[in-house]
């Protein structure tokens, strides 16, 4: 199943559950892709179903339940229901559809406004699911945004075996049962991506890339994170293999055979790549650090499969040599030159933070993850804005920084412990729910 289905699957299980999803739930994607479908068919259980919509969405209308409207029908849309309905042959039908499409541009226009949230949360993987969930039980006001992956990075994983209390599933499986779960908890499930944040008021601004801006008092991040970038001169000409393709092992294992293959660092999924790489038939495999030092799990590879492992030390890449896109080597920043056909990244990997922020003082981040530093409360060093799962990173008492990768069971216990800080910091400055 390809992310996206997955995408797909889920707005269809939000619009296709109830009719008070049309109230609630649907999204302008799903609003625009049934009126498409409508459009696209010409049997009558089609314009049936189209009529019955049309009619929920009246109905919600009248009842002034236009709230999922305001939230996710952008103008454009509004037009494009417009110029759908001019194509109706039925003079009665064309009249009830203009109305009706003029009704909702209307509250676009004139009421497009939304509530003031108690906490904020950006992301959608295990961390933000849990703090939802919680959030819901202690009647806090929250959104979700769900961004551009939903389920977070556990959908590129192939299968999750360690999860207490469930079978052996695959990554896009668990995240698509958070998912449902924060549906019928009645979290508010956002499809749009964060862009900007506002920091410099007490009342926090949130923009997303449909043009909403949001307001709360408190904001979550979850965004988890994402591989650190491999740097070398001409890599943009060859295939580097990196942890965001693990949906792809079968032919990562297919591409390793007979190959000789540099590893490039020791992060935490460095073990799997290189067990994968032998399992596929890799001839030999490099692994390169930066230091003097091997890392106990390296050397375990070592030990687990004699002569097929290799550690060079002091090794810092510099360029990717090859000829018509195929992989001839690699050289070294001392000179030196090392055949290889094949080059995975396993550097480790940083915060997954792209949003455009606006504050009054830069946050406190670790300098080689790019986490934000966070307490006990997992809060950051501005108040109200707090961060959990993968992203977040803690100091002990020597200073020294915490951190836990890809752990799904960790991230939820963190969500769940950063939502009791959220309303320890509410409380704390007597701010009133909403």
């Amino acid at each position: 199943m390809s992310l996206k289905l997955f995408k797909l699957s889920v707005s269809l299980c939000a619009v296709m559950s109830s009719t008070t999803a049309f109230s609630t739930d649907i999204s302008g994607e799903d609003f625009g892709r049934y009126n498409s479908r409508a459009l696209s068919h010409q049997a009558y259980d089609e314009k049936k179903f189209q009529s019955d919509l049309d009619l929920a969405i009246a109905n919600s209308l009248k009842d002034h339940k236009i709230s999922a409207f305001n939230k996710r029908l952008s103008d454009t849309e509004a037009l494009q229901a417009a110029i759908r309905i001019s194509s109706q042959t039925n003079q009665e039908e064309k009249k009830y559809q203009s109305d009706l499409a003029q009704a909702i541009k209307n509250s676009l226009l004139d009421q497009k406004s939304f509530p003031l949230y108690d906490a904020f949360v950006i992301g959608s993987g295990p961390s933000a699911h849990s703090f939802a969930a919680n959030a819901i039980q202690d009647k806090l006001n929250i959104a979700l945004a769900l961004g551009e992956n939903p389920g977070g990075a556990i959908n590129v994983k192939t299968t999750v075996r360690n999860f207490a209390g469930l079978e052996e599933k695959y990554g896009y499986e668990l995240a698509y049962d958070w998912i449902q779960k924060s549906e019928k908890l009645g979290v508010p499930l956002l499809q749009e991506t964060v862009t900007h944040i506002d920091l410099t008021d007490s009342i926090y601004k949130i923009q997303t890339s449909l043009g909403n801006t949001y307001t709360a008092k408190s904001i979550v991040f979850a965004q988890g994170t994402k591989p650190r970038p491999l740097t070398a001169k001409n890599i943009d000409r060859y295939k580097v293999w990196e942890d965001d393709a693990w949906h792809q092992i079968g032919d990562f294992k297919r591409a390793a055979k007979d190959r000789k293959v540099l590893v490039v660092g020791a992060g935490i999924d460095s073990v799997n790549k290189v067990k994968n790489l032998i399992e596929g038939g890799a001839h030999k495999v490099y692994i390169a650090l930066r230091g003097s030092d091997i890392p106990a799990h390296i050397q375990e590879l070592k030990e687990l499969f004699p002569g097929k492992v290799e550690v060079i030390l002091n090794k810092e890449l510099d360029s990717i040599e090859g000829k018509n896109h195929r992989i001839r080597g690699v050289r070294m920043k001392d000179k030196s030159f090392l055949a290889v056909d094949m080059i995975v990244n396993a550097i480790g990997r940083i915060g997954n933070q792209n949003i455009n922020i606006v504050s009054k003082n830069p946050f406190k981040k670790d300098s080689q993850s790019d986490r934000f530093i966070v307490s006990a409360d997992f809060m950051t060093n501005i108040p109200g804005v707090f961060a959990i799962g993968d992203i977040a990173a803690q100091e002990d008492s020597s200073g020294q920084v915490i951190q836990d990768d890809g752990r799904a069971a960790i991230a939820i216990g963190k969500g769940a412990s950063g939502e009791r800080g959220v309303v320890r910091y509410l409380s704390s400055k007597k701010v009133k729910k909403s």
